[in-house]
């Protein structure tokens, strides 16, 4: 009888005592940091690209006061289309009309004075004085000289009045500007009126970070949405016609290249120098000066192991992750944290590839609750 109450009080013992220590590993389990893991996918790092600006002509010229003479006329107005040879402007030319017909009225005294010198040649000759006749014979072309100066100065005047007459469309587009008023003078060269080239079309700059730009090459294709009035916008395709360098500046604005909601003066320093990507643009109902955006994604290189940039630390040894190592106990398994050293090859906004250190099938962890250190126990989430 007491040996069979020592052996349930033992029993009891040993229940209680494993009881007590798998309550205590489940309060110590407890206690420990949570963690989130994932595995590496398999894909091609995907770039965001995005940017605005204002949608301008290819070309666009001033046409300006060729003599700074009053304009009589304006028959345009900004945004008007026009056809080449289409008349702009007329100008008033009464000033160059006066000048025009006093030369030609001298050209008509020279001509009274001519027949008066051929009647003193034909004199001379008939008298047979050879100085007489000699000083006759010089004066007369002498004086066709005069004359054939004369009638080039009148032709010179008749083409400067119909260059003055008006100013013209040279190609068709569309007038941008309209700088002249009617009945003001202007002085000479003074811009009247700006007209961009409708065939030569529109186009777009934006500026992006030097390594986005990389991955852009001439004659690619992109979206560009453009806002038109009543904001209901629409989308052009996009051609790209120019990559050029543009000077660093401390200001922000242009094509942001990063993560969502990061500053924005943050992301174009971080990124190094800029690139200017030029886009042209062909729609009839384009005008220029509308705003436009760029909103697309572009592939970084092969398939490769990505995973999301916060997962990856940074000491002495070099880029690594957290990955966990489980080991089977009397009481369930007990999982602790190991760095896992990896070599990293390109990155997005979001992920970085990895090109050693992770397989597939490798878990890593992407958050915890509490920092982490390698032989750290943790549980999953």
């Amino acid at each position: 009888m007491r040996k069979k109450t020592i052996g349930v009080i033992a029993g009891l013992f040993l229940s209680a005592l494993l009881l007590l220590t798998f309550f205590s590993n489940t309060m110590l389990a407890l206690t420990l940091p949570k963690v989130v893991t994932e595995k590496p996918r398999k894909a091609a790092l995907q770039q965001k690209i995005e940017g605005a600006g204002t949608i301008v002509p290819q070309e666009e010229i001033e046409l300006k006061s060729p003599s700074g003479q009053k304009a009589a006329g304006i028959h345009v107005k900004e945004g008007d289309a026009v056809k080449r040879g289409q008349k702009l402007i007329t100008f008033d030319n009464k000033e160059t009309q006066r000048q025009l017909q006093d030369e030609q009225s001298r050209l008509q005294q020279q001509k009274l004075s001519q027949e008066k010198l051929k009647e003193s040649f034909i004199k001379a000759q008939q008298s047979g004085e050879e100085n007489a006749i000699r000083e006759a014979k010089r004066s007369l072309e002498s004086h066709d000289i005069d004359m054939a100066v004369q009638e080039r100065k009148i032709q010179s005047l008749n083409e400067k009045m119909a260059e003055q007459r008006q100013l013209a469309a040279p190609f068709d587009g569309i007038v941008t500007q309209v700088a002249a008023g009617e009945g003001q003078a202007a002085s000479q060269g003074q811009t009247l009126i700006k007209m961009m080239n409708t065939a030569k079309g529109f186009k777009l700059d934006i500026q992006i970070p030097e390594e986005g730009a990389a991955l852009f090459k001439k004659g690619d294709k992109a979206p560009v949405q453009v806002e038109t009035e009543g904001g209901a916008g629409k989308q052009l395709e996009g051609q790209l016609i120019g990559i050029e360098a543009v000077e660093q500046s401390g200001g922000g604005g242009g094509l942001q290249i990063g993560a969502a909601g990061a500053p924005k003066d943050r992301e174009m320093k971080e990124a190094g120098p800029n690139k200017r990507l030029v886009f042209s643009l062909q729609d009839p109902g384009l005008r220029g000066g509308e705003s436009a955006k760029l909103v697309m994604t572009k592939q970084i290189g092969k398939e490769e192991l990505l995973v999301p940039k916060g997962a990856i630390k940074e000491d002495a040894g070099g880029s690594y992750v957290f990955t966990i190592t489980e080991k089977k106990g009397p009481l369930g398994n007990v999982l602790t944290v190991r760095k896992a050293y990896v070599t990293k090859g390109s990155s997005s906004e979001n992920e970085t590839a990895v090109v050693r250190g992770l397989t597939p099938t490798d878990s890593f962890i992407t958050e915890s609750s509490e920092p982490l250190q390698e032989g750290n126990r943790i549980r999953l989430q």
